[in-house]
């Protein structure tokens, strides 16, 4: 079952890295699970390049993370001219020690990342930042997780994009029944759930050769000028 926060409440989301440094983002908390969270981000700044890949300002970055995964989710979209959103891209990270937490979200960078791009093959990043020396078994944490990602990349996308979805429109749902939004918007919203509509147009990382499938960011391209793939609107 969806289980969106009760409000739109804030988040920190603590990035660790094996050698003890840390990065926090604050971020909006859409909704948190058991074993899953999912939170929100807008970019602000007029431009913003993440691995090569161009994000414009309004680009809201939806981060999904998993207490029992190898790797969490950066999926970013930005609202097309025709009022449908575009998926620009997926940014998968490999890590470890996921905690979950409704006001601070904490987990551990384990070096490699893997971008998938609408219409190309997904690529491996920052494999050579992975020290020698490493135990087995984390090793082969890292390897199994990317090669994962690779096979599974576009049905993730798919996966959390109809997870970001249902969310929003269970929180319309729920603030229809606090008196706090017109009814058309829910009516919508309401709708779309009772038919069961998916929101999603098949993602598809397999249409073309793309860049090798290992490589690091500077390699990938200075800009990726991505149109995306345009689907209905997550909010």
């Amino acid at each position: 079952m969806i289980r969106p926060a009760s409000r739109t409440g804030r988040c920190l989301e603590v990035k660790r890295y094996p050698d003890g440094r840390q990065v926090t983002f604050g971020c909006d908390l859409l909704a948190i699970e058991p074993a899953r969270q999912l939170l929100s981000y807008t970019i602000r700044r007029r431009h913003s390049n993440v691995a090569g890949v161009f994000l414009p300002a309004g680009t809201r970055s939806y981060g999904c993370f998993w207490a029992d995964r190898p790797y969490n989710l950066y999926l970013w979209l930005r609202r097309c001219g025709d009022r449908r959103d575009a998926v620009l891209g997926a940014y998968f990270n490999v890590c470890d020690q996921v905690q979950l937490g409704r006001t601070e979200l904490r987990w551990r960078d384990l070096w490699v990342d893997v971008l998938a791009l609408p219409a190309r093959r997904p690529v491996t990043l920052d494999r050579e930042e992975v020290p020698s020396g490493l135990s087995p078994r984390l090793a082969a944490h890292i390897e199994q997780a990317a090669a994962a990602l690779h096979a599974r990349s576009g049905e993730l996308v798919e996966e959390c994009l109809r997870w970001a979805r249902a969310v929003q429109e269970r929180r319309l749902i729920d603030a229809r029944a606090r008196g706090r939004h017109g009814p058309s918007n829910v009516a919508d919203a309401a709708g779309a759930v009772s038919r069961g509509r998916s929101p999603v147009r098949r993602f598809s990382t397999r249409l073309s050769p793309g860049p090798p499938r290992s490589t690091t960011r500077k390699s990938v391209g200075r800009r990726h000028a991505i149109t995306g793939w345009c689907q209905t609107p997550l909010a």
